[in-house]
């Protein structure tokens, strides 16, 4: 809408404390791509945060709070969005001088890297994530599959060390050539999406599908009442010949020794709760089989020009999706479980619980990282570089 300039919404309250990746409540690649600019309201609940408000997520020192704050500010940087220092007019940031002097260097960055050359998209070297924002109309009000699908995913892309970019389905035509693709909760798909998404099937590319794609089959009707189920459809988006087994816990263990499942074999992923209509693949490379039976779970199937690879599981491990991008030939700058990993195309930040010695690997036309909260540097060579990264502790890199 032309009467729009701007959508804001405070970070996800889902892991948002310590060691936690945060995020944002909505999609704001469409946002951007909508030309329109995304407020990130960080209402943290510093170590100042008092009454019951204040305790969600609450942190317990001056040194966690800095950190967190310096994460929520990388998220936002890296990303392209704004940030507004939230705190209910209740002094948990503002009635500290400590914490105002952080937000200070924190704006220091801000007003240098406006100054400096950056993008905060790179779709050949990131993850293009698809979400169907009417999906949720074709879920019962007491599913949980969409947080499943959705909420639970973003804690694992955050920690998967690789740059992802979040999208409306709707907005699928507008967005740049990617090479990876993950399809979270498309469960519902018009005619017009499903060839979208058949175009997609070439140029190597690989295409990663969870749950059931294209199940509610809407053909050229939009509304509830006129679709109508049809799992054949999952078939054909897929790639796959699947076929449906009794409903049960959407559990997968993984399997093989396939590059995919490397360092993963006897994990599971998914959810014992979220039970549903449920699909096992009958061809290509088992990687993984339902919790309950042996049924196929988990494949990948390689045509002439793309791959696919089919989950019936949602909530797809960092790991899984990390050792994805490997094969899917996108750039994982960050290797280590269980870090925070936000990456655009000349930034990207750490946040670690652990901390520890860290080698990034981040592209061999780079000379060196700059850190700028400690406006240190270090030289990368051969497109890698460590550094020792603090416990409890955030970073943030300027690539040049």
């Amino acid at each position: 809408s032309p009467d729009i300039d701007f959508v804001m919404s405070p970070s996800r309250y889902a892991d948002r404390g310590l060691g936690g990746g945060s995020g944002f409540m909505t999609t704001v690649d469409s946002v951007k791509l909508h030309k329109k600019l995304y407020i990130d309201q960080a209402d943290i609940r510093t170590f100042r945060a008092t009454g019951p408000g204040g305790q969600l997520a609450r942190l317990n020192t001056i040194k966690d709070t800095v950190s967190v704050l310096e994460r929520e500010f990388s998220n936002t940087v890296v990303n392209g969005v704004a940030a507004q220092w939230y705190d209910f007019n209740n002094g948990w940031i503002l009635g500290d001088k400590r914490l105002t002097q952080a937000i200070g260097k924190m704006h220091q960055i801000e007003t240098t890297l406006q100054h400096s050359p950056r993008e905060t998209m790179d779709a050949q070297n990131s993850i293009a994530v698809i979400l169907n924002e009417k999906s949720i109309l074709y879920t019962k009000v007491d599913s949980m599959i969409q947080d499943a699908a959705v909420s639970r995913e973003i804690d694992q892309l955050n920690r998967s060390g690789v740059a992802w970019d979040n999208y409306l389905l709707s907005d699928f035509p507008k967005i740049g050539k990617y090479r990876y693709y993950l399809f979270l909760n498309c469960f519902n798909l018009t005619a017009d999406q499903k060839r979208q998404i058949e175009y997609l099937k070439k140029d190597g590319n690989v295409l990663v599908f969870v749950g059931t794609p294209g199940i509610i089959n809407q053909g050229d009707k939009s509304t509830f009442a006129q679709a109508a189920i049809d799992p054949s459809v999952v078939s054909k988006m897929t790639g796959f010949n699947v076929k449906q087994i009794a409903d049960g816990p959407l559990v997968t263990t993984i399997e093989g020794s396939n590059p995919i499942a490397q360092n993963l074999t006897g994990k599971t992923y998914g959810d014992a709760s979220v039970t549903g209509p449920r699909f096992a693949a009958q061809d290509g490379v088992k990687l993984g089989h339902f919790s309950d039976n042996d049924s196929t779970s988990l494949a990948i199937k390689k045509f002439d020009n793309w791959t696919s690879i089919y989950s019936a599981a949602p909530t797809l491990p960092a790991a899984l999706l990390r050792n994805i991008a490997k094969v899917a030939d996108v750039p994982v700058i960050n290797n280590y479980d269980g870090d925070i990993t936000y990456v655009s195309k000349n930034l990207f930040a750490v946040h670690s619980l652990t901390g520890g010695e860290r080698a990034f690997t981040v592209g061999k036309q780079y000379e060196t990282a700059k850190e700028l909260f400690s406006d240190r540097a270090y030289a990368v060579k051969n497109g890698q570089f460590t550094m020792q990264v603090p416990e409890a502790g955030t970073v943030l890199f300027l690539l040049q």
